[in-house]
């Protein structure tokens, strides 16, 4: 008779994402015990639980898009030391449920019915809902209180850094109340630390390069996915430009961190993200476009022309049919293909990687970085009045992409850098400023009945950006800020 495999052995042999898996072993005793009064589960369906939560992941390696169905295959194929077959049976029927969706995998149970049935569904309600507050693969939150008031459960949260877990906890609690027929809140009492940037609290100065750039890219991973709806949506332009922004943010990550993981699965990764931002980017331009189209100063200078009308409706129009394209973009294989091909990268590549990998600090190796390229910047001649479209807008990117190292490196160095930050800020958008200012003048250069005086406003528009350029480029080349970068790790 085959020796069945422990959890640990079973994670080991098929490379579980463990630091996740142990983190909503954790949540789910905790809320657990916090429904002592009412969840009618034994000490041997504890011990089930636990199971569950630690093996739910398991299959993600083999088939990530299918991962609970492979997961459960994998329990019913392997067993597990400890558990009688009627409890294996219980657990890969609960790990079976754990997705968002879970009324299509009911199929493949095989418990139908009976109180076997019963334990099944309360241990993949507390399952589904400790696999939610971890959605980001942080392990970040902790569950602070669970209290019974009335007929809803109270859950008090805290350490999150993704806000997008309390969403995805109430989706995932759908099962818990119907198996209980209790609400559950969930209320989010802030971070224990004060967030001074984006990424604060998410790296350790103590943590390993690998461990750093895993943690931004997850949170950027799961940011960028839930600004899909608002993004297809369209009522909110902002969504769109989130989303492009957060995507950007991942491709500097991706190649900032990339002597750390030279292989082809991130160089696929990096080509197929740079090409999902390129699409995204027309509909973003237009979207700018009409926003200056509508402001006050524009239409006192346009409005008075014949053709005005004439000419917004047709923006209006190209507005729409790019919105179409993203919406196609959204829906189709690109956008499916770039988030198993990350979330694939994120949950087996690195953790792979960090097994061979040496665990240089992320500290010294992000400090390093920032005083590199704050020295390759400085020595530039930025003299925008006499630089090409092009050039400039080389230039811009570079400064970018500056910004986001110093974001990168902000968790673990001195408050000063804020102050860099701020900087980079204001410089940026003074760029981004004049880069609007050229694309509006090539559309209406483009166009055959741009009202008269248009491009003369826009040219206008660019100059006064230019002109605040240099004193905001001489504090951030001065003494002091030098001073801040040279001391930032």
């Amino acid at each position: 008779m085959k020796r069945r495999m422990t959890e640990i052995q079973l994670c080991a042999k098929y490379h579980n994402e463990n630091p996740h898996t142990e983190h909503v072993t954790y949540l789910a005793l905790k809320l657990l015990d916090g429904i002592s009064e009412f969840h009618a589960l034994s000490q041997a369906d504890r011990r089930m639980l636990e199971s569950a939560c630690r093996l739910h992941d398991l299959g993600f390696m083999i088939d990530p898009r299918n991962h609970a169905l492979a997961s459960s295959r994998i329990i019913h194929k392997e067993g597990i030391a400890g558990l009688t077959d009627r409890q294996r049976s219980i657990v890969a029927a609960a790990i079976l449920l754990h997705p968002r969706r879970y009324k299509r995998m009911m199929e493949f149970i095989d418990i139908k019915k009976g109180e076997d049935l019963a334990v099944v569904m309360k241990i993949a309600s507390i399952l589904r809902i400790a696999d939610a507050l971890d959605h980001a693969h942080l392990q970040d939150v902790d569950i602070l209180s669970v209290k019974l008031v009335k007929r809803t459960v109270q859950v008090e949260l805290v350490g999150m850094r993704y806000e997008g877990i309390i969403g995805w906890a109430y989706d995932k609690s759908d099962l818990f109340r119907k198996t209980y027929g209790k609400s559950i809140n969930f209320t989010n009492l802030g971070t224990e630390k004060e967030k001074v940037s984006r990424y604060m609290g998410l790296v350790g100065r103590k943590d390993s390069v690998l461990k750093g750039a895993r943690s931004i890219l997850c949170y950027l991973f799961r940011s960028f996915s839930d600004y899909k709806r608002g993004a297809m949506n369209g009522a909110d332009i902002e969504h769109l430009h989130e989303m492009r922004v957060l995507i950007r943010r991942f491709l500097v990550a991706m190649r900032y961190f990339s002597p750390y993981w030279d292989c082809k699965d991130a160089s696929r990764l990096r080509k197929k993200a740079k090409r999902f931002c390129a699409k995204l980017g027309d509909c973003r331009d237009l979207d700018v476009w009409l926003d200056f189209l509508s402001r006050k100063g524009v239409k006192t200078v346009a409005t008075s022309c014949s053709s005005w009308l004439d000419f917004y409706a047709e923006q209006e129009q190209a507005r729409e049919q790019a919105r179409k394209i993203v919406v196609n973009l959204l829906g189709g294989s690109l956008y499916t293909e770039l988030v198993q091909q990350t979330g694939y990268f994120i949950r087996v590549g690195i953790p792979g990687l960090m097994l061979v990998v040496p665990e240089d600090r992320y500290r010294d190796f992000t400090g390093g970085q920032v005083r590199r390229m704050y020295s390759a910047m400085t020595r530039k001649r930025c003299q925008l009045d006499k630089m090409s479209v092009k050039k400039m807008h080389s230039f811009r990117k570079e400064l970018r992409k500056f910004r986001y190292a110093v974001e990168f490196t902000l968790p673990v160095s001195s408050p000063d850098l804020l102050i860099m930050e701020k900087s980079l800020n204001s410089l940026t958008d003074i760029l981004g400023d004049i880069h609007d200012m050229d694309v509006h003048a090539m559309r209406v250069i483009a166009a055959k009945n741009a009202p008269k005086g248009l491009l003369a406003y826009i040219s206008a528009h660019k100059k006064r950006a230019i002109k605040k350029f240099p004193a905001k480029w001489d504090e951030f080349t001065s003494r002091a800020m030098r001073r801040i970068v040279m001391t930032c790790s």
